[in-house]
């Protein structure tokens, strides 16, 4: 993590059924090898404008983009805010907070797991 001079270990093994551990395994070529090394946010960024340009998207993707939509989906999926403010590299829990907006579905899925009849 750049910004926070953090390191982030994320054990992509877990993610996706696996899928981002086979397509990372293509393209290292030895053991430890950084996967992304030194790239920088606008060079990630023009390489996120060109694959949704090739994709027929009509939005502007961007880094952050990317992981504001990830931090919500975790956040959805029931994850602690403290375990995605550790995979987003936050020093600070507000800051994580910031991603998790509430939704109408989180509310509806929260009251269903309420026992009232207790």
């Amino acid at each position: 993590q750049h910004k926070t001079k953090t390191d982030v270990l994320i054990p992509i093994y877990l993610l996706f059924n696996r899928k981002p551990e086979q397509i990372v395994k293509k393209y290292l070529k030895k053991e430890g090898q950084e996967l992304f090394g030194n790239l920088s946010n606008q060079y990630v960024n023009r390489c996120l404008k060109q694959l949704a340009f090739l994709a027929g998207l009509k939005r502007n993707l961007t880094f952050h983009m990317g992981r504001h939509s990830c931090a919500t989906l975790l956040l959805d999926m029931g994850l602690s805010y403290e375990v995605v403010q550790q995979i987003l590299g936050h020093t600070n829990i507000r800051t994580t907070q910031i991603y998790g907006k509430v939704r109408k579905e989180a509310v509806k899925k929260a009251l269903k797991a309420v026992q009232w009849d207790r």
